[in-house]
């Protein structure tokens, strides 16, 4: 987990896209390819029972039911066996015991049966219709069909089974064919999947890279920068605009402050100065005179509550940029001035 949290974004995102589309195409594929295998082997069992349905009503449902109570099937085995083989089809008939009664095949060039399986074939004797399985015979994949032998339709009385087998060597190649289909199909969706997820979320990722560098550009002292929004309103839209409405504030804050420096320095001078040309007085020997000395003492005490004032003040605007409860109370214009008049009369005087 911690190696692939090492790999950059744009990566990670390309890998999960194409994760996804290789488990939707290896679905897809794979549901095309079962659906046509079972529609050749449904088609060939079709084609198996729609021969084999008039050869075994002529053979076994053209005699009456009581003809079957003095007879068995062993007389009929061997020409029901013949009718039902083909240059494609091999036939077995079956005894209600699984043993074979007859063989169809007569000719070298007929396909041989292969060996009846007990665990089907004593499915179809019990009665069971639509039996059907793959088998191997001389290598090569045959469909096996048990067709229950019956007196009458519908009859609960089996007298035997026909095995039908019949080779699938041109329906594996449809299959084999199909299955090449289907996987040149899914390797042209990854890779032009791959191409086209690669270049949108390098598309979608171009804003994030552009964030990176603008956020280096601040960083370095220039907060008048912007990240350009995209057109689409999406998530990477709201963390641009957002990401400039931070840069905005920032640059705000930081031009209050600034103002804020100015100001307490600005407010500052003018005690201070007044300070310093009281103390410039009484150096030069105006200690001598004691109504000097308490006018002085007087103003010097004024400035000094006067920065203590400041310096509450500039306590309570560093609150204010923290808080949005602005306590207002009036400001007395006449007693401020009658003050700053007194400041420079002293200065004037000096």
């Amino acid at each position: 987990m911690k190696r692939w949290k090492q790999f950059p974004l744009r990566t990670r995102l390309t890998l999960l896209y194409m994760a996804l589309l290789f488990f939707s195409v290896s679905i897809i594929g794979g549901y095309s390819y079962w659906n046509v295998r079972n529609l050749l082997m449904e088609n060939k069992m079709a084609d198996l029972r729609a021969r084999a349905k008039p050869i075994i009503a002529h053979w076994i449902m053209g005699h009456p039911a009581a003809y079957w109570q003095h007879h068995t099937l062993d007389s009929l085995a061997g020409f029901l066996a013949r009718d039902l083989t083909s240059r494609e089809t091999a036939a077995l008939v079956l005894n209600t015991r699984g043993e074979v009664l007859a063989s169809g095949k007569r000719l070298p060039e007929e396909p041989n049966a292969p060996p009846p399986d007990p665990q089907y074939t004593s499915r179809a004797l019990a009665g069971e219709n639509e039996i059907s399985y793959r088998d191997t015979v001389a290598g090569q994949t045959v469909l096996v069909l048990l067709i229950p032998l019956r007196p009458a339709p519908g009859s609960q009385t089996v007298l035997g089974a026909a095995q039908l087998s019949t080779s699938l060597q041109a329906e594996n190649r449809i299959l084999f064919t199909h299955g090449m289909m289907i996987l040149v199909v899914a390797v042209l969706v990854l890779l032009m999947g791959a191409e086209l997820g690669f270049a949108l979320i390098s598309s979608n990722l171009r804003y994030l890279k552009q964030m990176a560098r603008t956020c280096q550009v601040i960083a370095a002292g220039d907060l008048s920068r912007r990240v350009p929004l995209p057109a689409a309103r999406d998530e990477i839209g709201m963390l641009a605009r957002s990401f400039n409405h931070m840069v905005k504030r920032l640059e705000q804050l930081l031009a209050s402050q600034r103002r804020f420096v100015a100001n307490a320095a600005h407010e500052l001078r003018t005690p201070l100065t007044a300070l310093q040309g009281s103390l410039e007085v009484l150096m030069r020997g105006a200690q001598e005179d004691p109504a000097t000395v308490a006018r002085l003492t007087r103003s010097m005490h004024i400035q000094v509550q006067r920065l203590i004032g400041l310096c509450e003040h500039l306590l309570d605007l560093s609150r204010l940029e923290n808080s949005r409860n602005v306590r207002k109370q009036p400001v007395d214009l006449e007693a401020f001035f009658r003050e700053f008049l007194d400041q420079v009369r002293l200065l004037v005087g000096k």
